[in-house]
Parts: structure tokens; sequence; C-alpha cells
């Protein structure tokens, strides 16, 4: 699922307020190359929200290799608890 993000609504997201979150449903390595693209892009551009982007893609970097770690572990954990159903 490819992230898209229109230049004038990131400008109008990030230049306008401090509090930014970036909210992704579906993250894998290619959203998070994907964001980083977008940042690299725009590099200089975020002003005061520049640390919070670089904060909000290492946590999104932490969650897929979370989620690559340990995929196995609660895929098969919710088969056996589906089963049980």
């Amino acid at each position: 699922m490819p992230l898209t993000v229109s230049r004038q609504k990131a400008r109008a997201l990030i230049g306008s307020t401090c509090d930014v979150t970036l909210t992704v449903v579906c993250y894998d390595d290619c959203t998070v190359f994907q964001l980083k693209e977008f940042y690299d892009k725009n590099k200089g551009k975020f002003s005061f929200a520049e640390r919070k982007m670089e904060q909000e893609m290492e946590g999104l970097q932490l969650r897929v290799d979370w989620r690559k770690r340990n995929y196995k572990t609660i895929s098969s954990w919710l088969q056996k608890y589906r089963e049980k159903q």
C-alpha cells in the first residue's frame, strides 16, 4: 500500500502545528522506505517539526522490526486460539 502525501497537505500539517503525528496503517519495509524518501526530499522544510519527523520514522522502523521478529509466534498463537473456539 503506497504512502502518498500531497506536498501541499504535508506542508499544511507539518508547518502549522508542533504536535505532528504520522499515522501509517499498513507498515512494512516499503512504507519505511517511502517515508524516508519523502523526508529526504523535503528535509529542511519541516522547520520546528524536523525532530518529530525523525522520531516518527524511528518509531515506525522499530514497529516493523518488532513485527518481523514476532510474526510467526503471534500468528501461531492466534491460530491455536482460533482452533479452540
